[in-house]
């Protein structure tokens, strides 16, 4: 009997292992796709522009086409847009669906990337904000006139014959960690061409600004083991919100993601300790989370909230653990003066854990794949 309780307790170890890797994944993934697209679309563009100013003395230019430079100064977005959809091309830049008109030309050209790179802020777009799109010394302006929330497949908005019209299309929400089943579809129209170099009408943002301007997330204190996997039996990562403050700037950079991956990781600091009832438990834990965060964590699903403060400054990281209908609970993280310390948490359980979710999350999205 004691043999096979141990056989079904490795059994229950290792799936924990394997399914927390999973969120490990969540986290580490698009962290390195968002370091890619910097790096690789960041060289593209260059060369694109480089191919402006060479094209800038030329008397003609007429309407931009084939691949070009994509500017969104109101998200400070600067993105290279490549012919086609598949993954190798949305990795490093923006994708151009070939079935459509390049942006400027008569018609609906239509654009997406994934949110968790260029259009991580789409949603932020408002009215009257303006988007250009360069290609050698041609340059289309376009301005923003909504956007709204679709499913895969459904019809795009129809234009007035011989008229101009750009579509951005992303996957919704995007504070999804995973899962989505629906896209964010910002429109806008065509407002004005121009020759030569006209970024600067268009009020274009420094590429470096998606860079973020928050400090990166402190380390765990000394003393205190990192490095070990997140291990429990969550079996669907769910979103990352951002509360407070937050500048479009923050939004759009990787910290974010470095923050949620450092909660994790203190998250399965403490659930060592608590297994070992190690010394060094103390210099992590200013206050103790509920027991449930303990070695003995049911499966569930995961959320995280993130409260940012003026100056892009992270004040606290919120983990919040879904478990089947009837509880809730939080696990919260803030930096102190020697490294991220756990502050707390609280249980809400039967009636209270639907509010509870509602209050701190709002709906959560459901679907199949990530945009």
């Amino acid at each position: 009997m004691r043999t096979a309780e141990r056989g079904r307790r490795g059994l229950l170890g290792l799936l924990g292992v394997g399914l927390l890797g999973l969120a490990a994944v969540g986290v580490a993934y698009p962290l390195w796709w968002q370091r890619r697209q910097e790096v690789v679309g960041a060289a593209r563009v260059r060369v694109l522009e480089t191919r402006s100013q060479a094209d800038a003395g030329q008397q003609d230019c007429g309407a931009p086409s084939g691949p070009g430079v994509l500017r969104i100064p109101a998200t400070g977005v600067v993105a290279p847009v490549e012919q086609g959809l598949a993954q190798g091309t949305l990795a490093t830049a923006v994708g151009h669906l070939p079935s459509s008109p390049w942006p400027g030309q008569p018609g609906l050209a239509v654009v997406e990337a994934h949110d968790v790179g260029y259009f991580g802020a789409n949603d932020q777009l408002r009215p009257g904000d303006l988007v250009s799109y360069q290609v050698g010394c041609a340059v289309a302006t376009f301005e923003v006139l909504g956007h709204r929330i679709e499913h895969p497949g459904q019809p795009l908005p129809s234009l007035p014959a011989g008229r101009a019209g750009l579509v951005l299309i992303s996957c919704w929400p995007p504070d999804a960690l995973w899962f989505t089943s629906e896209r964010l579809v910002v429109t806008a129209q065509l407002v004005g061409g121009t020759e030569g170099d006209a970024l600067g009408q268009v009020a274009t943002v420094a590429s470096d600004a998606l860079q973020g301007t928050a400090d990166p997330p402190p380390g765990l204190p000394p003393g205190v083991p990192g490095g070990q996997p997140p291990v429990f039996g969550y079996v669907r990562a769910g979103t990352l919100r951002l509360a407070g403050q937050p500048s479009l700037a923050f939004r759009g950079s990787r910290e974010p993601l470095a923050w949620l991956g450092a909660a994790l990781d203190a998250l399965a600091a403490y659930r060592q300790g608590t297994s070992e009832h190690a010394g060094w438990l103390s210099r992590l834990v200013r206050q103790a989370p509920p027991a449930i965060w303990g070695p003995d964590i049911p499966s569930g699903s995961l959320d995280a909230i993130e409260t940012v403060e003026d100056g892009d400054q992270v004040q606290a990281v919120e983990l919040v653990a879904r478990f089947g209908a009837d509880q809730v609970a939080t696990f919260v993280v803030e930096p102190g003066s020697s490294g991220l310390q756990v502050v707390g948490g609280q249980l809400f359980a039967h009636q209270d854990a639907a509010a509870a979710v509602a209050a701190r999350l709002g709906p959560l999205p459901t679907g199949s794949t990530k945009g």
